[in-house]
């Protein structure tokens, strides 16, 4: 478990920060989420927990079974579209 909003922030950056990667706000249900997408393609779902307007939690999901449901609500555009 990490802990500490720049502890937090520089693995999400170690992971989802490099140019094949994108990160896109979203909500799953209410429940606000980022989408992370490996070469346009859904590769993970990191649900937030908020309080107080300060995010307490993340989970992950990777789940493709999972993953596939909530990207069939998604429309994918090309560049350029």
């Amino acid at each position: 478990m990490v802990v500490g909003a720049e502890r937090v922030a520089r693995n999400l950056l170690r992971f989802w920060g490099q140019p094949e990667n994108a990160l896109v706000s979203y909500s799953v249900g209410s429940q606000p989420a980022l989408l992370g997408f490996t070469k346009r393609e859904l590769t993970g779902a990191l649900l937030l927990d908020i309080e107080q307007g300060r995010v307490t939690e993340i989970h992950l999901l990777a789940d493709p079974s999972k993953l596939n449901f909530i990207g069939s609500g998604l429309a994918l555009v090309s560049p350029g579209e």
